[in-house]
């Protein structure tokens, strides 16, 4: 092994990895490999380009070829590497990628017999943040549960340096122990790096194996040929509104920024109806005790018996529209005294209810009364009823706030089937921080640990932040 003077191309690297792996003569591997790689590409989790760009520092091009030369070797065992005395193609063998090849390989052993997190503290806040978590998301977006991707792993392939399962059994086993760690562990540190389709991916698969049922019933229900005309009419009432939204913002004098989530994803939207219908559980249990053991299997016994009743329309966000606002009249909204800052868009003290409804017109901020506004003039132009507009104030002890609308699950309009449920928040941009980044975040709302999540946020902060290329990364929610 040695450490890297200069850095190949990711294209030469990845050609170098499938001469390896046809002489291995385990092309399903360097398949999965490359399944993992795009997922890296699409996402920028790897940005190939910058690892010969001179202009980067070397740093961050050494990051970059980090990450794909892991990916390109996650499926190796490295401590088979060294007693095979193998040789790995030119950068693939080097001191920095066998040490994250390592730290995967690590975590992997963890999660295969269902360690607790306090096991991967260790691994992932070790004073470097290691870059194969990074893998790691890429990887648990790539279902593995493929007959192609099962056959290059069961028994021991020609050349014996991969980390391979004993049995179908045994696979089988670590698919269903990998789901609880996908839905534990890498769908929240998804959400928490800025990746929120890979954290809805991740759950996707992962309640294909933990909640079957769940995942059936939902992947129905996307099927549908009613909800998904349903879903293109919602999609395009919240298209004209976000125009609507932008255009009266801005003739009041408000600098906003509004924009649109299209679509619920499937896997967030089987983590909402688990959820939905655990609460029906809860509320059924009419105060009994049962330990935690007896509660887990009388849940499991509900969710299979009612899951097939659960309705689609519970789901209140199936598309949702986002207002943050910025500045008035040039004016920084956080910068205001606190009548203008009353006046323009409300101030949440400690003292407000949570969940208060503001049922007065004279009561409602600038801000508010301009959203009222636009969903009234929309509902008459096309003659449907929104029902109660009126905003929630929303003061959690997580700190969140927010105004909400829940269009579309009220009023006669919405009864004919003309439209799904959707909601439109209305922020400033304190506001949207604290929601991005503080304890209302998604990555704990998607169930991580909050202990464990906020040791992973410390140890990755530049990461979280800022993209391998350097550029200030936008955190888009996907709730």
């Amino acid at each position: 092994m040695a450490r890297l003077a200069n850095l190949p191309s990711m294209r030469s690297t990845t050609q170098r990895a499938r001469n390896f792996y046809t002489k291995c003569n385990a092309m399903p591997l360097y398949s999965h490999c490359m399944d993992v790689m795009e997922v890296a590409r699409k996402t920028r989790i790897l940005e190939g380009q910058v690892i010969t760009d001179e202009r980067q520092s070397w740093k961050r091009r050494m990051a970059n070829f980090v990450v794909g030369a892991t990916i390109l070797t996650h499926v190796i065992d490295n401590t088979k590497v060294m007693q095979n005395g193998c040789a790995l193609p030119k950068g693939l063998g080097s001191d920095e990628v066998m040490e994250e090849n390592r730290n995967f390989c690590d975590m992997t052993a963890l999660e295969r017999r269902s360690a607790p997190l306090t096991d991967f503290v260790p691994i992932l806040n070790n004073g470097h943040a290691p870059l194969a978590l990074l893998v790691k998301l890429a990887d648990y977006a790539v279902t593995h549960n493929k007959a192609d991707y099962l056959e290059g792993l069961v028994g021991a392939p020609s050349y014996p340096i991969f980390r391979t399962y004993r049995s179908r059994g045994e696979a089988y086993r670590s698919y269903r122990t990998d789901a609880k760690a996908g839905e534990l562990i890498y769908a929240p540190v998804a959400e928490l790096f800025g990746y929120p389709g890979i954290a809805g991916t991740i759950l996707k698969h992962s309640y294909a194996v933990t909640h079957p049922d769940v995942h059936k019933h939902v992947m129905k229900i996307l099927g549908n040929e009613v909800i998904r005309a349903r879903l293109g009419v919602t999609q395009k009432i919240a298209k004209d509104l976000k125009r609507i939204l932008k255009t009266a913002f801005a003739s009041y004098g408000f600098d906003v920024g509004v924009e649109m989530r299209p679509v619920k994803s499937e896997g967030k939207l089987m983590r909402k109806t688990h959820r939905l219908i655990r609460e029906d559980f809860e509320a059924n249990l009419n105060g009994s005790r049962m330990t935690k053991k007896e509660s887990r299997r009388s849940l499991e016994k509900f969710m299979k018996r009612t899951v097939g009743n659960f309705d689609g329309e519970r789901i209140h966000d199936w598309v949702a529209l986002r207002i943050i606002v910025k500045k008035y009249n040039k004016r920084d909204i956080n910068s205001m005294g606190s009548q203008d800052r009353e006046r323009i868009i409300g101030i949440f003290g400690e003292s407000d209810p949570e969940g208060e409804v503001l049922d007065s017109e004279k009561s409602f901020p600038l801000a508010v009364k301009i959203v009222n506004d636009a969903l009234s003039t929309y509902a008459l132009a096309t003659r449907m009823d929104f029902g109660d507009v009126r905003p929630q104030k929303k003061n959690k002890k997580t700190g969140y706030k927010a105004y909400h609308w829940d269009l579309g699950s009220q009023g006669p309009a919405f009864a004919t089937n003309i439209s799904l449920p959707f909601e439109v928040q209305l922020k400033t941009q304190e506001w949207h921080e604290v929601a991005e980044h503080g304890k209302a975040a998604h990555y704990y709302y998607v169930g991580g640990e909050p202990e464990f999540i906020d040791t992973i946020a410390a140890a990755y902060k530049d990461i979280i932040y800022r993209n391998l290329n350097g550029n200030k990364r936008q955190m888009p929610s996907n709730s």
